[in-house]
């Protein structure tokens, strides 16, 4: 807050503490809808050394020059290395954001899930047993708050692997 009193100076409280929960819902929600931009960047390493890559043979399949040849030949090598090496660490994090976007769209819809036990649990119950039925939403519900916690876990051991 002290820092929306800083930079937000056309809004006073509470229009501006929903200001600000709006701008961070929305950067949480671009975050996990576009890929992030490390992941990208490999991608577009990767397409540029290919290129490369097929400069080089193309290279080596029309020159005369036997050092050449052979030094062209030693250049695609390595660039092959580091496509392989590119396209794996390419691979592991595209799929740990994949990982990460898939928990947040299951906490989402874990938190409505929650949501709803919690307002079983509060109704009053016309149930023969309302006693059994309370304690049943009850069990749900702290289900559903732990797997929360497990996802928001995971998702945390993915964001610190980044």
């Amino acid at each position: 807050m002290e820092l929306s009193d800083r930079y937000i100076t056309d809004r006073k409280l509470p229009d501006k503490a929903i200001n600000i929960l709006d701008q961070a819902a929305t950067k949480v929600k671009i975050m996990m809808t576009s890929i992030p931009s490390e992941v990208t960047d490999i991608k577009i390493k990767i397409s540029r050394i290919t290129k490369e890559k097929d400069s080089l043979a193309q290279e080596i399949a029309t020159t005369t020059d036997p050092f050449i040849k052979q030094e062209s030949t030693k250049k695609r090598e390595m660039i092959v290395e580091e496509i392989t090496k590119l396209t794996a660490e390419y691979t592991s994090k595209k799929s740990d954001w994949e990982q990460m976007k898939k928990l947040f769209e299951e906490n989402k819809s874990l938190e409505k899930e929650v949501q709803n036990k919690e307002a079983q649990v509060d109704a009053p119950k016309s149930d023969a047993n309302p006693k059994e039925a309370t304690e049943t939403a009850t069990s749900e519900l702290v289900d559903l708050q732990n797997k929360i916690t497990t996802n928001k876990t995971q998702i945390v051991a993915l964001q610190s692997k980044s």
